[in-house]
């Protein structure tokens, strides 16, 4: 094998986000969310879910319900096209969780009692116009949402390396407020209305916890975010987790 076949796969299969912000910082950031909640949690996109076993096996407790119609996808995207790329993802496939659902829609009606009752990840998510992040929000309304994306570093600009252009253009409307978000700069159409219902839906969600990382992707910088956002109507009172275990990097805002 070309090198480590331990060392491969988990290079591989973290996002890059995760990669920035240290494995070990986000997975006890997700706990301490998992923890305050304890509501199963729904993770969209969730790949060969390697963030969400390291999770498990730091605490047993954790009930995913991984979501994804393409688990391989990332893998394919992550490794270079060689003669040992099918070896490698058979490699990978004997020890990836697999999705339980390939459609939020599936998870919807297998799990509808789940609907506002629920929390979910939202891990490195396509950027551009597939919308499945977003989507996924709106069916399943969650009570809590744990986002690691990616945003341009021009704070004016909607859009990023990860997160779709509702995603980014929902977490403006929290942070920023409906003045501010008008005047942005927006790379990809869509009508007023649906606009109006971004708007609107963010509304819902307050952000109570939030850390980034100024980085370089590509010679593009961009800033990487961990955020938990929380649905207003839930009057939960929130802790916050321990963060001095993370790089001097995060700034806590």
């Amino acid at each position: 094998m070309i090198k480590n076949v331990a060392t491969l796969m988990r290079e591989a299969s973290l996002c890059w986000g995760i990669e920035v912000l240290g494995q070990p910082n986000v997975v006890n950031a997700f706990i301490s969310f998992y923890n305050h909640y304890r509501l199963d949690c729904v993770s969209v996109g969730s790949g060969v879910a390697i963030f969400e076993s390291y999770c498990i096996e730091a605490s047993s407790n954790i009930v995913f319900h991984l979501v994804d119609p393409d688990y391989l996808s990332f893998i394919r995207m992550r490794i270079p096209k060689s003669t040992e790329l099918k070896e490698i993802i058979s490699i990978i496939d004997t020890f990836a969780l697999k999705p339980h659902y390939p459609l939020v829609k599936d998870f919807v009606l297998a799990k509808n009692h789940l609907v506002s009752n629920s929390t979910m990840l939202l891990n490195w998510c396509n950027p551009g116009v597939d919308y499945y992040d977003y989507d996924a929000i709106v069916m399943v309304k969650p009570v809590s949402i744990f986002a690691v994306y990616g945003q341009d570093h021009d704070d004016n600009l909607v859009v990023g390396p990860a997160g779709s252009y509702k995603f980014q253009l929902f977490c403006k409307y929290i942070t920023r407020g409906r003045k501010s978000c008008k005047s942005l700069r927006r790379p990809f159409v869509i009508s007023v209305r649906e606009d109006d219902e971004i708007e609107s839906f963010a509304s819902q969600y307050k952000i109570v916890y939030s850390c980034l990382s100024e980085t370089v992707f590509k010679t593009t910088p961009m800033v990487i975010k961990m955020s938990w956002l929380e649905r207003i109507d839930r009057p939960l009172i929130f802790i916050e987790p321990d963060i001095a275990h993370l790089p001097t990097t995060l700034v806590h805002v």
